[in-house]
């Protein structure tokens, strides 16, 4: 089998056979990328070899957006492993059969309306690799360019919210808050961290408290390694003071392992406990889920 997935800014292909890796390559995500969708699939099918060419290809994440692949829909939470690979749309290319797994919708209470791609099949398969059981509750962060809070009941996605803490951060990157220049200050870039923490933890409002970031290198000297240190700091720490009130007190944190420690530490410095995850492992736990539901 071949399974994908298919982000914002990386396409990421795993050749698999009896649950080991074979292959596996990388290609620029959708929202980078120069070339059509399926111009960037067939480059990187080719550099998996030629048993890619016999292969069923099951995609999640931004291979079903609307200026994907080919256009998946969203299923309605709450959602569980059947409704979610039972509406997959099946299209190939090259005649290569290609199933492409839909994300995910909600609307809050007040009907604000919320989106996912990708990040519920790292929810089914940490659900799996916990082992979580199906009568109880389940809260997961899942960081990255948007992150996603999910609520799990009954092993399905009840609910969830989105953070573009991620996004935030790399749009300020380059700012008079955070100038772009050589990462040679890692100590200076870990006391930011720990110190725009503090400010997110005191409760200061988010929009007063960045341009710190910017003063902070004109009065104290401190240093832009510093400032972006700071600035991620307190977007993260933000994220988690505004999102843990409706949460459990210890969610299980999906990710890769740099984004992963970052929100650890976060969580601490608000005295709460988290599990953690890998995030490329649920992803293909998840796929494999939905692969083999499609028989």
């Amino acid at each position: 089998m071949i399974l994908g997935d298919w982000g914002g800014t990386k396409l990421r292909l795993w050749l698999r056979e009896a649950g080991t890796t074979i292959a596996a390559c990388e290609a620029p995500g959708l929202l980078v990328a120069q070339h059509s969708p399926a111009l960037v699939l067939r480059g990187a099918l080719d550099r998996l070899g030629a048993a890619a060419r016999s292969c069923r290809i099951v995609l999640c994440g931004m291979a079903g957006a609307r200026d994907g692949l080919a256009e998946a829909g969203y299923v309605s939470c709450p959602a569980g492993v059947d409704e979610w690979v039972g509406t997959a749309l099946k299209t190939s290319l090259d005649d290569l059969p290609i199933v492409i797994l839909p994300g995910c919708s909600h609307r809050d209470r007040h009907d604000r309306p919320d989106v996912m791609r990708g990040e519920e099949a790292q929810v089914f398969g940490a659900l799996a690799q916990q082992q979580a059981d199906r009568g109880k509750s389940m809260d997961l962060v899942l960081p990255g360019t948007h992150s996603k809070w999910v609520r799990v009941e009954d092993g399905r996605i009840a609910h969830f919210a989105t953070c573009p803490t991620g996004e935030l951060h790399a749009r300020l990157l380059g700012s008079s808050m955070a100038p772009r220049e050589p990462h040679d200050d890692d100590r200076g870039h870990g006391d930011g961290f720990s110190a725009g923490l503090d400010r997110a933890r005191e409760g200061r409002a988010l929009v007063a408290a960045l341009f710190e970031a910017r003063a902070a290198q004109l009065l104290d000297r401190r240093s832009g390694d510093w400032s972006r240190g700071f600035l991620s700091g307190l977007l993260i720490g933000s994220e988690i003071a505004a999102m843990t009130p409706s949460h459990g007190p210890a969610p299980v944190v999906v990710g890769s392992a740099e984004l992963v420690g970052l929100y650890r530490t976060a969580f601490a410095k608000f005295g709460l406990d988290c599990g953690t995850a890998d995030g490329e492992s649920c992803a293909l736990a998840g796929l494999e889920i939905a692969h083999d539901q499609l028989g």
